[in-house]
Protein backbone atom coordinates (compact mmCIF):
# COMPACT_ATOMS: atom_id res chain seq x y z
CA UNK A 1 0.00 0.00 0.00
CA UNK A 2 2.64 2.42 0.88
CA UNK A 3 3.87 3.16 -3.03
CA UNK A 4 0.41 3.46 -3.86
CA UNK A 5 0.28 6.82 -2.49
CA UNK A 6 3.54 8.17 -3.97
CA UNK A 7 2.26 7.42 -7.58
CA UNK A 8 -1.15 9.19 -7.38
CA UNK A 9 -1.50 12.32 -8.99
CA UNK A 10 -0.68 15.09 -6.21
CA UNK A 11 -3.83 16.57 -7.19
CA UNK A 12 -6.26 13.24 -6.80
CA UNK A 13 -4.57 13.41 -3.22
CA UNK A 14 -6.09 16.77 -2.50
CA UNK A 15 -9.41 15.65 -2.59
CA UNK A 16 -12.06 18.46 -2.19
CA UNK A 17 -9.18 20.80 -1.84
CA UNK A 18 -8.07 20.52 -5.94
CA UNK A 19 -8.34 23.85 -7.47
CA UNK A 20 -8.40 26.00 -3.88
CA UNK A 21 -6.07 28.75 -3.72
CA UNK A 22 -2.42 27.80 -2.89
CA UNK A 23 -0.75 30.26 -0.46
CA UNK A 24 2.78 30.18 1.78
CA UNK A 25 3.31 30.88 4.78
CA UNK A 26 6.56 32.54 5.97
CA UNK A 27 8.50 32.21 9.88
CA UNK A 28 10.23 35.39 9.84
CA UNK A 29 12.91 35.67 12.72
CA UNK A 30 14.52 38.78 15.05
CA UNK A 31 16.42 39.67 12.06
CA UNK A 32 13.77 39.91 9.60
CA UNK A 33 15.21 36.79 7.58
CA UNK A 34 12.94 33.87 6.67
CA UNK A 35 13.44 31.11 8.41
CA UNK A 36 10.82 28.35 7.59
CA UNK A 37 8.07 28.02 5.15
CA UNK A 38 4.92 26.19 4.94
CA UNK A 39 2.52 25.46 1.65
CA UNK A 40 -1.02 25.65 2.86
CA UNK A 41 -4.35 25.42 0.22
CA UNK A 42 -6.87 26.72 1.68
CA UNK A 43 -10.62 28.05 0.52
CA UNK A 44 -10.29 31.98 1.35
CA UNK A 45 -7.06 34.22 3.25
CA UNK A 46 -9.35 33.63 6.56
CA UNK A 47 -8.40 30.25 6.79
CA UNK A 48 -5.06 30.20 5.46
CA UNK A 49 -4.37 33.08 8.19
CA UNK A 50 -5.54 30.40 10.61
CA UNK A 51 -3.42 27.61 9.42
CA UNK A 52 -0.36 29.58 9.35
CA UNK A 53 -1.00 30.73 13.13
CA UNK A 54 -1.45 26.95 13.83
CA UNK A 55 1.48 25.86 11.87
CA UNK A 56 4.23 28.70 13.64
CA UNK A 57 3.97 29.54 16.90
CA UNK A 58 5.87 32.32 18.71
CA UNK A 59 7.10 34.13 15.58
CA UNK A 60 6.47 36.83 13.04
CA UNK A 61 4.53 35.18 10.20
CA UNK A 62 3.84 36.16 6.33
CA UNK A 63 1.25 34.67 4.35
CA UNK A 64 0.87 34.86 0.56
CA UNK A 65 -0.81 33.66 -2.44
CA UNK A 66 1.47 33.63 -4.97
CA UNK A 67 2.96 37.12 -5.42
CA UNK A 68 -0.17 38.84 -3.40
CA UNK A 69 0.94 39.69 -0.17
CA UNK A 70 -2.17 38.24 2.64
CA UNK A 71 -1.04 39.43 6.06
CA UNK A 72 1.69 40.13 8.36
CA UNK A 73 1.40 38.34 11.52
CA UNK A 74 4.15 40.10 13.97
CA UNK A 75 5.08 38.07 17.35
CA UNK A 76 3.11 39.44 19.94
CA UNK A 77 6.37 40.50 21.85
CA UNK A 78 7.67 42.31 19.04
CA UNK A 79 7.38 45.98 17.58
CA UNK A 80 5.53 46.49 14.11
CA UNK A 81 7.99 46.48 11.96
CA UNK A 82 8.14 47.33 7.81
CA UNK A 83 7.96 44.87 5.09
Amino acid sequence: MKGIAANMDPLDRLGDRAGMPEYRAYAVGHDGHIFDSAALICKDDQEAIAQAKAAFVNCTIEVWSGARFVVRLERPDQPNRPR
